[in-house]
């Protein structure tokens, strides 16, 4: 699977010896998940269980996965997480739990902190710890492959009825050659403040699938956007129409300047830091006036 246009970096390979300290305003993400239907943007339909699927990627990698599918909920814990482990050698994930409150997750992921969120939060750390996954790809000529789960233990308190349970600390325990995927040039560093905004699964996907694409304005095949993404939907007129929404999510939070359908491509300009500041001013003056006229009414 490739895009129209895609361009690799050439600077030497490092395979990470931890899991590197970014910065508190962003997300890492591996690039293998990041430009894969790992975390898919699912439909109305159930969850499927997959049995060692080969996994829609870019050219150059090549992911399998057993478990129940994995979405952009998934894939929001599983940053949060990696957040929180930041630092952590690979010895240092195989001995020591990453502790968090689901409250405090709740809050980082900017999830309804209610009973519901709690139940959500629970399944997205049941899902990601009865899985397995192995990914395998080339960085300038050298092999980088991971297999595991991607949690690979849990202590999680049971939901009690005292109103208590999102209080009560978790301890997680990342697989440790998890760090694998960390290495230069391998992953994603996800402006968190946007995706947090977003709403849509496939904007979420797109807001992943672009940060590291060497873009700003470079041709990609609707086509190897559905299928990167893991829609279910079969017309790819309808799909298109999802890109657009998504598209527009994206340009909403200043992450996209303009895009441009060209038959089967599109064209998506990423906002420079000038359109950026523009775009948020617009946005909160619209915010603004809209507050006025609700008082006003």
């Amino acid at each position: 699977m490739t895009t129209a246009t895609e361009s690799t970096p050439t600077l030497p390979t490092q395979i990470a010896l931890q899991v590197p300290l970014w910065p508190d305003d962003v997300r890492g993400l591996p690039n293998a998940f990041a430009r894969s239907a790992l975390f898919c943007i699912g439909g109305r339909s159930p969850r499927r269980q997959l049995q060692n699927a080969l996994i829609a990627t870019v050219r150059g990698a090549e992911v399998r996965y057993k478990g129940e599918e994995l979405r952009q909920d998934d894939s929001d814990f599983f940053m949060q997480l990696v957040h929180l482990a930041r630092g952590y050698s690979a010895e240092s994930l195989l001995t020591e739990p990453i502790c968090l409150t689901p409250y405090s997750m709740l809050k980082a992921m900017s999830w309804p902190q209610s009973k519901v969120g709690y139940e959500r939060l629970r399944a997205c750390a049941d899902r990601l710890k009865v899985n397995a996954l192995k990914v395998k790809f080339q960085r300038n000529g050298e092999l980088v492959e991971f297999s595991g789960s991607m949690i690979r233990k849990s202590v999680i308190p049971e939901t009690s009825t005292d109103g208590r349970s999102q209080a009560r600390p978790w301890q997680l325990w990342l697989e440790p050659e998890i760090v694998k995927l960390f290495g230069v040039y391998s992953f994603s560093q996800i402006e968190w403040a946007q995706r947090t905004e977003l709403k849509r699964p496939l904007a979420k996907w797109l807001h992943s699938f672009l940060t590291d694409l060497g873009l700003p304005s470079q041709p990609i095949f609707i086509e190897d956007i559905r299928q990167l993404s893991g829609s279910q939907c079969k017309e790819l007129s309808a799909f298109k129409q999802m890109l657009q929404d998504g598209l527009a999510e994206l340009k909403k939070v200043a992450f996209v300047l303009d895009w441009k359908f060209d038959g089967g491509t599109v064209y998506v300009q990423r906002a420079t830091e000038h359109a950026i500041t523009r775009i948020r001013t617009t946005n909160r003056l619209i915010a603004q006036d809209q507050t006025t006229e609700e008082v006003e009414a």
